[in-house]
């Protein structure tokens, strides 16, 4: 269960020595109740909330990336990253913490911040011929990271196109999460191929008919070569295309 999880994750702050720190993301859940718990010494990071020790103002983001302020107790200073998504400026907040903990200024904190690059296969951005963009998050997928992937494809200009055989290895949630997974798809993209076992499909392509995407819009293929296949026929300049999640063998057909 999550809650044992949980329990298990928080072993490692309980363990800390007397001159150890906890760094905790103020997320609204777990992360929240492990501060309050926390008898240690500790830094809590976020992008907005009470009590924050390191936080970011002023965030603007896009395709090109995100901008912000970072804050860090009394000290501000403008920060940039070509990586998408604001859920990865919650990420690099968690990182300046460390940073800073351990005695490194905000310049080259900044400076840290500006060289990151994308992981391959999480949200990595490719410009293709033609104007096409082809945004790759195919590493692998979660109910929260197919979220934050479908916020940074909302920010895109042109058709959205997302290629994807959904949530996997979710045991009695599979279907729930697979059918919010279609209704949020619906929400901000214009074509959905979907790929692999109709046991996901299925309730990804009810999820888009619940979400009033369009009829014509959702497509289902056996395999992925099957869909790419379609999917070469079916671009135009300007589109972005959204790969969501892996497509091994075992999930195909």
């Amino acid at each position: 269960s999550i809650e044992t999880i949980a329990a298990t994750k928080y072993e490692l702050v309980a363990s800390l020595p007397a001159d150890g720190c906890a760094f905790l993301p103020a997320d609204g859940a777990w992360g929240d109740k492990f501060y309050q718990k926390a008898a240690c010494s500790k830094v809590r990071y976020g992008l907005e909330g009470d009590g924050l020790d390191v936080s970011a103002a002023g965030i603007q983001t896009g395709p090109w990336g995100s901008r912000f302020e970072l804050i860090i107790g009394d000290e501000r200073a403008m920060a940039s990253t070509c990586l998408l998504g604001t859920h990865n400026i919650h990420n690099i907040l968690g990182a300046a913490a460390v940073a800073h903990r351990i005695g490194i200024k905000m310049d080259k904190i900044i400076a840290g911040i500006e060289a990151v690059a994308p992981i391959p296969h999480r949200l990595e951005l490719v410009r293709r011929d033609g104007g096409i963009t082809v945004i790759d998050d195919a590493y692998n997928a979660s109910p929260m990271g197919t979220r934050a992937a479908l916020a940074v494809l909302k920010a895109f200009p042109g058709r959205k196109i997302i290629v994807t055989p959904g949530l996997v290895e979710l045991g009695r949630q599979e279907r729930d999460e697979n059918l919010a997974f279609g209704r949020a798809m619906a929400a901000v993209c214009d074509v959905a191929l979907l790929v692999g076992q109709p046991c996901r499909t299925q309730a990804m392509a009810d999820g888009w008919r619940e979400g009033d995407g369009a009829a014509d819009g959702v497509m289902v293929f056996p395999s992925l070569r099957e869909a790419e296949k379609h999917l070469k026929g079916l671009l135009a300049p300007g589109d972005v295309v959204l790969f969501e999640n892996d497509l091994p063998d075992h999930l195909e057909g």
